[in-house]
């Protein structure tokens, strides 16, 4: 399972702006803030096109390091975004090989290591990625503004756990994070995003009763942030899967259709996560050709996207478990065939 359908963390830094970055070149600081400000709101085309500026124009102006390094960090979180994740790793290093000579701004290096573990996290690097996020935590815990940030790092070692399997460790952890940014002012940042993983963490240990009221609860306070962002859509997946294992595919499917609009309008590869799921779904409901035409969907946005190889190997094998079911449903269609013609 890719880190990318766990949670969203661009937001925060996006929140964050370049309040770190000198404010003698205000044209970049406008394009970078108007690029982070496209990121967290899920327009991803025009998000790259302003961080590009951004970054392009730091290289010619030849800005001072933490400009450069800042302007590295926000297209690496555009290609973060877009799973390309060779490019986010690449522009991440580029911002640490800067920042770290100079000792920081510490605050800048705490972003960039929490890029980098998310990096980690969606290759299945687990070792890296814990890592990072507690050198991220080291940097970020020196400024209690920036307590969100501590709070996602905190969240990326839940999901840590919730993908090396140890789903109940993972709600424990995930549990805890909960209380603490319930009692924190900024903690309602980051809380949506955390309920949904902890009710993932649920989901996978079958615990549908606890799942129910935490999914619920992640669906609108992501509405309340804006009905057409990702990480609504995001949101919605889960409660859909959980009323899929519910037998409530009634409340499921509408979810669905909205989730996929939404991905699809913010070109979003994220959407194959709706096929995976439109595609079980049909198969519950014995439409195997049609799961198979989802499924497919699913694997080729997938592949496309250059997904982690555990996600599309999930996909696929979704694919072969309705493979037999669909072949006996062409023999039958075609025997029927073959009887008809012999009527005649």
């Amino acid at each position: 399972m890719s880190c990318a359908r766990v949670g969203r963390s661009v937001s925060i830094f996006a929140l964050i702006g370049a309040s770190f970055a000198s404010a003698q070149i205000p044209e970049w600081r406008t394009k970078y803030d108007a690029g982070m400000t496209a990121l967290q709101e899920g327009r991803y085309a025009d998000a790259h096109a302003m961080l590009q500026a951004a970054y392009d124009q730091a290289q010619t102006l030849k800005a001072e390091g933490p400009v450069r390094a800042l302007a590295a960090f926000g297209l690496g979180s555009v290609y973060l975004e877009e799973a390309r994740f060779q490019e986010a790793e690449a522009l991440f290093n580029e911002a640490r090989t800067i920042l770290e000579p100079a000792g920081g701004p510490t605050n800048q290096l705490g972003m960039v290591w929490n890029g980098l573990g998310e990096v980690f996290l969606d290759r299945s690097r687990f070792d890296e990625a814990e890592k990072a996020f507690r050198r991220a935590m080291s940097f970020l815990e020196r400024d209690t503004e920036l307590q969100p940030c501590v709070f996602l790092s905190r969240r990326h070692l839940g999901e840590l756990r919730f993908m090396r399997g140890d789903f109940a460790g993972a709600a424990d952890v995930l549990r805890h994070l909960v209380a603490d940014e319930r009692k924190a002012a900024s903690g309602e940042r980051v809380l949506a995003s955390t309920l949904d993983v902890l009710g993932r963490a649920y989901l996978m240990q079958n615990a549908l009763v606890d799942a129910e009221p935490v999914l619920k609860e992640a669906v609108e306070l992501q509405r309340e942030r804006g009905e057409q962002r990702p990480g609504f859509a995001d949101s919605m997946v889960q409660l859909a899967a959980l009323y899929r294992l519910q037998g409530r595919l009634e409340r499921a499917q509408p979810l669905l259709r909205k989730a996929l609009r939404i991905y699809e309008a913010a070109g979003d590869p994220r959407a194959a996560f709706v096929y995976d799921e439109l595609g079980i779904e049909a198969a519950v409901e014995g439409k195997y050709l049609t799961a198979r035409e989802y499924l497919e969907k699913a694997r080729d946005l997938a592949q496309r996207a250059s997904m982690p190889d555990g996600v599309i190997a999930r996909i696929e094998g979704e694919l072969a478990r309705v493979q037999p079911a669909v072949a006996a449903k062409q023999s039958e269609a075609e025997e029927d065939r073959g009887q008809s013609f012999r009527k005649r």
